[in-house]
């Protein structure tokens, strides 16, 4: 958590553990956003949010039927990035976030899958913030 010290948070990325440079940009945008929403954002400070995409999943979610033919698809989407504030090259907080989503489409259309997975990395990026600023965040249901 942020310290008393003035100033607000800069954010940065680690390497991905995830093949999608979607979602980091989704992460990193979320965080940013929360962080200026709450005054807190400071481009080029010497505190870092440092934020790492861990883990995407996908899951095959029930199909909706019909008389025997398919009248949907969707997929469950779950989300996991970490967050570290590093005060003057220290470590002064870490925290792990997970998030998911389910994306659904109608027979013949196609799974908006990029953005599902642009609101989910936003939603990861503003919880990860909001920690980093010591302000309770939602758990995962």
């Amino acid at each position: 958590m942020l310290s008393g010290q003035q100033g607000g948070l800069d954010v940065g990325g680690e390497a991905p553990l995830v093949p999608e440079p979607l979602v980091l940009r989704a992460v990193l945008r979320g965080a940013r956003d929360r962080l200026a929403e709450l005054g807190a954002f400071e481009a080029r400070g010497a505190t870092v949010l440092m934020i790492q995409v861990l883990r995407l999943d996908e899951f095959g979610a029930a199909p909706r039927a019909s008389a025997g033919l398919p009248k949907g698809r969707s997929e469950e989407l779950v989300l996991r990035a970490r967050a570290e504030v590093r005060e003057a090259g220290d470590l002064v907080f870490e925290r792990e976030i997970s998030r998911r989503s389910l994306v659904a489409a109608g027979a013949g259309l196609d799974l908006d899958r990029d953005g599902v997975l642009i609101r989910l990395g936003r939603d990861v990026g503003r919880a990860l913030a909001s920690a980093a600023l010591g302000l309770a965040t939602p758990t995962e249901g």
